[in-house]
């Protein structure tokens, strides 16, 4: 059961820490799974002068206007698939930590806005209220506050976005790429294979205006629908960690986790036996 603003789905009843189905919104789901898996965590270890890794953000390419035949590839619920194999404070980059999140993802895995928000709960330093008529800004306390943890799943993003632009991408949101060339295309999902990342694709003719504004066989988006004159200008938002190493921690979390989790679940096993 859920309730419904605007014809959407907001929250649903979810199991609370006191074993009652409770209604709650996608951020009240992941933060009462985040205290169910770390009951006593006051906070995760990092300190002030890792604060600048919050300035990370999503990658985003728009090449220009374009118009052709070519092919999307999603990546399938980006966010979810690459924190559910780290760790809630995991070190920057490529370390590895104690606080496992895969439980947490296992239980938001059916609620979609649910799963994104524990990656808003880890950078969120603040929440808004309302005073009067007024709006304003709450500083509190969020013991699941996590640079490092937002700057690994932001850098992986990059990374992935980076390779899809030498393919030829000419169009990235986040974790959404448009390909003009199939064959192109068809790289990329070689390496996202590679990678062990879920993805989906489709082929097909699409028109490209501005960030934002664009058709994609019979999916169009809202700026594409109501201002179909505009037309954008080129711009370029991807960075990495490390140009000498453009993949370094997408492999790592593809490769080397893996392994360091099999080596860690042979050793507690080892123990119980």
């Amino acid at each position: 059961m859920t309730h419904r603003r605007d014809g959407f789905q907001v929250c649903r009843f979810w199991l609370n820490l006191e074993g009652q189905q409770v209604l709650m919104s996608p951020g009240e789901a992941a933060r009462v799974e985040l205290e169910r898996a770390f009951p006593k965590l006051k906070r995760v270890g990092w300190n002030a002068a890792q604060l600048p890794l919050f300035d990370w953000r999503w990658p985003m390419l728009f090449t220009g206007p374009q118009k052709g035949k070519g092919c999307y590839v999603d990546l399938v619920g980006a966010y979810h698939q690459l924190y559910k194999r780290l760790w809630l404070d995991c070190a920057f980059p490529c370390g590895y930590g104690t606080l496992d999140l895969w439980p947490v993802a296992q239980q938001l895995m059916s609620w979609k806005s649910a799963r994104n928000a524990l990656v808003g709960i880890c950078r969120s330093r603040e929440v808004m209220g309302v005073k009067g008529f007024k709006t304003v800004a709450l500083v509190t306390s969020n013991p699941y506050l996590s640079p490092n943890l937002w700057a690994t799943i932001q850098a992986i993003l990059n990374e992935i976005a980076f390779f899809a632009e030498s393919l030829g991408a000419c169009y990235i949101a986040t974790d959404g790429y448009i390909f003009p060339e199939v064959s192109q295309a068809n790289l990329f999902k070689e390496r996202l294979y590679d990678w062990g990342l879920g993805f989906r694709s489709t082929t097909g003719s699409f028109d490209i205006r501005a960030w934002g504004s664009y058709q994609f066989r019979d999916k169009e988006t809202v700026l594409f629908r109501t201002r179909p004159e505009a037309i954008g200008q080129s711009f370029r938002s991807i960075n990495l960690m490390d140009s000498r190493f453009p993949e370094r921690l997408t492999d790592w979390w593809a490769f080397a986790v893996p392994r360091y989790r099999a080596f860690k679940e042979s050793q507690n096993y080892d123990k119980c036996n």
